[in-house]
């Protein structure tokens, strides 16, 4: 919904406008899969800094830098977030069912992880560095909002994820240095992402 009506009519890397909602619908799944496998490839002209999509697109830099994560934490970590999802389905559906709350809790399913606490803290101290050394020189401009969402995703993409959205040449020492230390953390051990792990 966000692509057939947020990105309605801009344009790709050849310049002309999506014809149908398939080449949206394409273009949508090209970024999902690029964005989960840290790939970084985009099929637009200047990455994802192309002039159409670097104004009025939060949802879409949002949603690309999720998809980042998600893929970045490991597949252990989604596995043990799908067995949380489905242990609560199965407790509510035998509530529904029986009218009788179960006292009995698995709690190894809460168990915190390295990873995700790891990932928390360098998303927050990455958008909070990146949104200082940059909100008035590469980010000058744009509204509050927009600056915000371009420190998260540009916090995002150095692990590995090879999106970009501002040119790398515009952005200062200090940012720099941000980028070489997040990129050589990298993601989680058995994700798509690089890094140390």
């Amino acid at each position: 919904r966000m692509i057939g009506q947020g990105m309605h009519g801009f344009v790709g890397n050849d310049h002309t406008k999506f014809e149908n909602l398939d080449e949206e619908l394409a273009f949508a799944a090209f970024h999902s899969i690029s964005a989960f496998c840290n790939a970084g490839f985009s099929t637009l002209s200047g990455n994802l800094g192309n002039p159409m999509v670097m104004t009025n697109h939060n949802w879409l830099f949002v949603s690309v830098s999720f998809l980042i994560i998600l893929g970045g934490i490991g597949f252990p970590i989604l596995v043990n977030f799908k067995d949380i999802v489905l242990y609560h389905l199965r407790h509510f559906w035998r509530f529904i069912r029986t009218r009788k709350l179960e006292r009995h809790k698995v709690h190894h399913l809460y168990n915190l992880n390295i990873v995700l606490i790891m990932t928390f803290l360098l998303l927050v101290i990455g958008t909070l560095a990146i949104a200082a050394f940059e909100w008035n020189a590469s980010f000058a401009g744009m509204p509050v909002a927009d600056k915000w969402t371009q420190a998260f995703f540009n916090a995002t993409c150095p692990r590995t994820a090879g999106f970009s959205s501002v040119d790398l040449a515009s952005l200062s020492v200090q940012t720099l240095l941000v980028y070489l230390v997040l990129m050589w953390i990298g993601g989680g051990a058995q994700s798509t992402a690089g890094g140390v792990k």
